[in-house]
């Protein structure tokens, strides 16, 4: 079945990723400013690169399907249901399953990269 593989993905990344030296870093502005090697800047840029282009992707796609007001407020409306009333919180982490487990949800269009989009998020979210 095509989503067992990106899921099987989803559920190795955040521990193979762990494993590597570059990756054992916070993300604290101390750490980022004084400690980060190059290699995770770069990580970091091809992560944020890839999520904001499957962002839009799902953000003109739901548009093409006439649903993309239904979607921001279900967006919103989870996000101040399941965030904000902790996120003032100084303990409050957006840990990798929460987040993934939320986006996940989101990304349920009809098309392969969507499917395969939730099926890593939610193979990240097995992985706890």
């Amino acid at each position: 079945h095509p989503f067992l593989f990106p899921m099987a993905m989803g559920c190795l990344f955040p521990s193979v990723s762990a494993e590597l030296w570059f990756m054992q870093h916070s993300f604290s502005t101390y750490e980022v400013m004084c400690r980060w090697p190059w290699e995770l800047f770069v990580f970091v840029f091809l992560a944020v690169f890839l999520g904001g282009a499957l962002a839009v992707s799902h953000l003109k796609y739901a548009y093409k399907l006439r649903i993309l007001p239904s979607r921001l407020v279900e967006a919103c409306l989870l996000s101040s249901m399941l965030i904000l009333p902790y996120a003032s919180n100084p303990n409050f982490h957006f840990h990798h399953w929460y987040a993934s487990w939320m986006l996940g949800m989101h990304s349920n269009l009809p098309s392969w990269w969507s499917k395969a989009t939730l099926a890593f998020l939610w193979g990240q979210y097995m992985n706890g």
